[in-house]
């Protein structure tokens, strides 16, 4: 079922932000540049859920917010992190922050998954193709001599 839009639909405006750049480079600020907000309050925002700061919203008709915030001692590292505020109707607004190149190292080993069985499983298949192959061409060599032309 697809819900209908009709033209004079009115739809509720939320908060938003968006990082100026979206990439950094170690030890860089975050600039961040929002609106939506309740004009004059505060908005706690948070970087993978650690306090990144409190930005102050401007007391304009949007409840706009510019702010630079620096990026935590933690956060100095390439990779991917998620930054949030909590908007005024209590949605989460995010945006994702890359530090450097944005690759994530680790040295935790990763888990392995799958299954070994599955090299088995191809070696079966790819016998029982063989054991095919070679009773079509026994059956077609066993008819020929049978039958000659």
């Amino acid at each position: 079922m697809t819900a209908r839009v009709d033209a004079g639909d009115v739809y509720a405006f939320d908060c938003g932000f968006v990082l100026v750049p979206p990439t950094i480079e170690p030890g860089g600020s975050v600039h961040i540049l929002g609106a939506g907000f309740d004009p004059g309050s505060e908005a706690d925002f948070f970087i993978d859920g650690e306090p990144l700061g409190t930005a102050v919203v401007d007391s304009d008709v949007d409840g706009t917010i510019d702010v630079t915030f620096e990026l935590p001692p933690e956060f100095q590292t390439d990779g991917e992190f998620t930054i949030t505020v909590e908007c005024p109707s209590g949605n989460v607004a995010s945006n994702v922050l890359i530090v450097g190149g944005g690759i994530v190292t680790t040295t935790t080993p990763l888990p392995t998954t799958g299954s070994s069985t599955t090299t088995d499983l191809v070696r079966v298949g790819l016998g029982l193709m063989m054991v095919g192959g070679l009773v079509v061409g026994l059956t077609r060599w066993r008819t020929r001599r049978l039958d000659p032309v």
